[in-house]
């Protein structure tokens, strides 16, 4: 009789354990690892979906831009071409969440910085948010990085990792996250934005935009699950130091050699 109520007792306190936060932004891997040439993918499209159904973040090799909304996972190419992600590509990083809004405002003739702006003002300082504004955009300037091969340099290497376009007037959506700037170097810290059209005819790493009428919602939380590759060359690569500056560069600067 004392066993079998041990055994209750025991499955009691596994069943009474919090499962993990469904409000919680999930990112496989770092920014570290990815500006240190750390560019195989080992996290499937697939499994990715089971932890977010919002987000950005790359593909295998640095092959484009990765981009999802509603569930449904989308790859920009460095052409400039948009195709549905298959479910085994694999991404060597990404940030997703199951987007719930929040709160919501409306906003009209804004450029990016003056909506982040809002955001913050809306927002607690060390929060992390997900970020939808879907509207019509009256500029809008993208990147799409270019596949590499191996082995592979450290982007601050690579003179040529990415085509721009100019997108002009669209329809479309920005899909971004604000993550507190002390999170650097794990993710962006401050903003990440990328953009995708309505019609699907274009897209990226967004540069520049400006916003003529569009919907804001954000989804605010302050839990964040990391999960690390746990073989192949990033789970032992040497990401000591401070990256900040490298990752600045390259996230919101037209080139990574222009500055």
């Amino acid at each position: 009789m004392l066993t079998f109520i041990r055994s209750l007792v025991l499955i009691a306190c596994i069943q009474l354990q919090p499962p993990s936060d469904p409000d919680a932004i999930y990112q496989f891997s770092t920014m570290r690892a990815l500006v240190e040439g750390q560019l195989d993918g080992q996290m499937t499209i697939a499994n990715l979906a089971k932890h977010g159904d919002f987000g950005l973040g790359t593909f295998n090799g640095l092959d484009g831009e990765l981009v999802a909304r509603d569930g449904h996972f989308f790859q920009i190419k460095s052409d400039g071409s948009v195709q549905t992600a298959a479910k085994g590509d694999f991404s060597p990083l990404a940030t997703v969440k199951f987007f719930r809004t929040d709160a919501q405002f409306q906003t009209n003739q804004s450029t990016l910085s003056e909506i982040e702006k809002q955001i913050d003002s809306r927002c607690k300082r060390n929060s992390f948010v997900a970020i939808r504004i879907k509207g019509r955009f009256s500029a809008v300037l993208v990147r799409a990085a270019k596949k590499q091969s191996t082995p592979y340099k450290p982007l601050s290497q690579i003179k040529d990792f990415q085509n721009e376009f100019n997108l002009g007037e669209v329809d479309g959506e920005l899909i971004g996250f604000r993550c507190p700037k002390f999170t650097t170097p794990i993710t962006v810290g401050g903003y990440h934005w990328h953009f995708l059209a309505d019609d699907l005819h274009g897209g990226g790493h967004i540069l520049q935009c400006t916003i003529d009428k569009a919907t804001v919602s954000l989804d605010e939380t302050s839990s964040f699950d990391l999960k690390l590759p746990d073989s192949g060359a990033a789970a032992d690569a040497q990401l000591d130091g401070d990256a900040a500056d490298s990752i600045n560069r390259i996230e919101r600067g037209t080139s990574i050699l222009k500055h």
